[in-house]
């Protein structure tokens, strides 16, 4: 190598050198680090807020989750750093987000469609409770809790009320015996079973309590009336399993074209009260008409006139009387 070569080479080196100082020291004086304001993400949704960090050079830091019920899910509700103070470039914002289900309609669907529905929205079915509405469909959801539209925390439990009724079938003209195989399978059971003397062939259901199409619990008893072959001499009618409180009867007192027997304790009571006023009436009356009683003209000389008489026609007064006017109304 030549000398000019080396001295050369010596002389870049202190040139590179130099540089080297006098970048250092520029970015001593003004700041090679330079820092940026962060922007405002409260509010935003999270996909906008990262998408926006990455634009003013900052990154996504942690993302914690909270409940609040003030703001829809997925809504960014602080971050740290703080909006429109000073970071590094590239430094790393970490958020909170409101994380919230709102609440499904679940009415008129059935348990098993609701369960899978919340299940979807990260929701979980607590408990199912069974009345008798009586609605449009058996089996349908009929109230729910929360609320349709509420919101609430993920993972929350929800709370269900199922109208559950049967509808009754007519089962008027079809054989007992085999109404009574199928109808544990209506989700119906077996009542009291009455009896009648009809031309129908015996063991027909003649009618039935509760009557078809009643929208009753489930496991209700159904009672029916059956025909029975008209009894002949020497032929014993089947017994009812009602103790011979038949509710298909008509009872006698209320049948069609039979008078309704009175009242013993009314009629008594309005004969007493009738005779008792009949008879303080009376005796008022004669006492009146004794006290307004004159005295008789004196009688003129020479004359034979009779006076005139004031004498009330007899009136029987007093107890016997009373009793006596009793006794003839009565009667």
């Amino acid at each position: 190598m030549s000398l000019n070569d080396a001295t050369e080479r010596i002389q870049m080196k202190a040139m590179f050198n130099l540089a080297v100082v006098g970048v250092a020291l520029v970015c001593g004086l003004v700041g090679c680090t330079r820092q940026k304001e962060v922007p405002m993400l409260e509010g935003m949704d999270l996909k906008d807020a990262q998408a926006h960090l990455v634009q003013f050079g900052f990154q996504v830091g942690r993302i914690d989750n909270e409940f609040t019920g003030q703001k829809d899910s997925g809504k960014v509700l602080r971050q740290v750093p703080a909006a429109s103070t000073k970071a590094d470039k590239g430094a790393t914002i970490n958020l909170t987000v409101e994380e919230s289900v709102t609440m499904p309609d679940l009415g008129g669907m059935d348990a098993e469609a609701a369960t899978r529905m919340l299940a979807s929205l990260g929701l979980r079915l607590q408990k199912v409770e069974k009345k008798v509405v009586g609605g449009a469909t058996p089996g349908a959801i009929v109230s729910q809790t929360p609320a349709p539209g509420e919101r609430i925390a993920a993972r929350s439990a929800a709370n269900l009320v199922v109208d559950d009724f049967v509808v009754v079938p007519d089962f008027t003209g079809d054989s007992y015996d085999d109404v009574r195989k199928q109808l544990p399978q209506s989700g119906l059971t077996l009542g009291r079973k009455y009896y009648k003397q009809s031309t129908v062939k015996a063991g027909t259901i003649l009618e039935q309590i509760p009557e078809a199409g009643s929208k009753v619990a489930r496991d209700t008893a159904l009672q029916f009336e059956l025909a029975q072959a008209v009894a002949t001499a020497g032929t014993r009618p089947a017994a009812d399993t009602g103790r011979g409180n038949n509710p298909f009867e008509e009872p006698a007192a209320n049948a069609p074209g039979t008078k309704p027997k009175k009242d013993i304790g009314n009629a008594v009571g309005d004969a007493v009260g009738s005779a008792i006023s009949n008879a303080l009436n009376g005796l008022f009356d004669a006492k009146g008409k004794a006290k307004d009683k004159t005295p008789p003209p004196q009688q003129s000389e020479g004359t034979d006139t009779a006076a005139p008489t004031n004498k009330l026609p007899a009136k029987a007064t007093g107890p016997k009387a009373l009793w006596g006017l009793l006794d003839r109304h009565l009667k």
